[in-house]
């Protein structure tokens, strides 16, 4: 029985097909489209799609750069501000004395409760810890108070507790912008792989009734040889006997900006191959590790880091062994 899906399909929209790829076979299809004047159209599209897709990546990139910087400065700070919480502890306790009411105002849980403020709680204790100074610093050396609480000036460097705000609203901005970047990306690919793929089905209509030189000729203006395989919108089949494509692949943020991957177990698989994309730094995945487990994990990576995982999985080698199974489905996690 005759099948029409592939003239129902984006044969474009297909993880392996990697950026670079994109980007040089949609230059030489428009190159090899140009002499062609039935085709101008055709061409002026391409290129238009191309480079919306091409800047938004390059836009993306920038502001996620941006974001790693920021999340730089927003880290430094909260380490000053655990440094400083116990370089400061003394003043605090040779005015009032360790236990008094006062001191409790300041480190209720002891110094340690500052050595171990995270992102996620920071926030609570600088609040606390500002509102004591506010209250009592008057009490205090003015070096003590400048040191967390001292507005910018020329020449004076601002007290911890306002740069950490400052970097945190600046890197939560940027953030924004980096998803907003993103999704603008995603959106601006999936159109030009729609105008890539309405080029091949307007020149294989004009190529019905062509002979088989004119179709050969046709057929030259796509130039198949850059992209990995046939694409399909969904993992092509597994061939008899052979290995299905892992499933169920979901990645969790690990100790340290690690990324633990997780997926279902393939029947008579013995093996399994993880490839990892840094998405603005890494042009295509690389394989990070084999395992015969259906988890692994890898990083550190830092903040702002959008990392892309897909796996597949391999059985017995030689004659009559499973052969290696279709790339799983592509996940994706985004450090804060």
């Amino acid at each position: 029985m005759l099948s029409f899906d592939n003239f129902f399909r984006n044969l474009f929209a297909y993880v392996q097909i990697s950026d670079d790829e994109l980007n040089q076979y949609t230059m030489e299809h428009a190159q090899l489209l140009a002499p062609l004047p039935q085709y101008s159209s055709l061409q002026n599209d391409t290129l238009t799609a191309h480079n919306a897709y091409f800047g938004s990546i390059s836009n993306e990139a920038i502001k996620a750069n941006i974001q790693k910087s920021l999340t730089a400065s927003m880290t430094a700070a909260l380490n000053d501000f655990r440094t400083l919480a116990g370089q400061h502890e003394g003043a605090v306790r040779s005015t009032w004395g360790a236990g008094s009411p006062n001191y409790l105002r300041f480190y209720p849980l002891g110094v340690t409760e500052y050595h171990k403020a995270t992102l996620e709680n920071i926030d609570e204790k600088m609040t606390r810890y500002q509102q004591a100074l506010t209250d009592l610093g008057s009490q205090l050396p003015p070096a003590v108070v400048n040191a967390f609480v001292q507005p910018a000036a020329p020449g004076v460097t601002e007290g911890v507790i306002l740069r950490f705000r400052a970097a945190r609203a600046a890197q939560l901005a940027a953030k924004g912008q980096t998803d907003a970047s993103k999704s603008a990306a995603h959106a601006s690919r999936d159109a030009l792989e729609i105008q890539l793929m309405k080029n091949l089905l307007t020149v294989a209509l004009d190529a019905v009734d062509k002979s088989d030189t004119e179709k050969a000729n046709l057929r030259g203006l796509f130039p198949q040889h850059i992209l990995r395989d046939t694409p399909s919108s969904s993992p092509p089949p597994s061939p008899p006997n052979g290995l299905s494509a892992p499933t169920g692949l979901q990645l969790q943020a690990g100790p340290m900006n690690s990324v633990i991957a997780t997926w279902n177990a393939v029947t008579d698989a013995t093996n399994y191959e993880v490839e990892k994309q840094l998405v603005g730094t890494d042009p295509d995945f690389s394989m990070i590790g084999s395992t015969g487990n259906t988890t692994h994990q890898f990083g550190g990576f830092s903040g702002g880091s959008t990392i892309r995982v897909r796996i597949r999985a391999f059985g017995t080698p030689g004659p009559g062994g499973t052969p290696q199974s279709p790339y799983s489905a592509v996940a994706e996690i985004t450090f804060p």
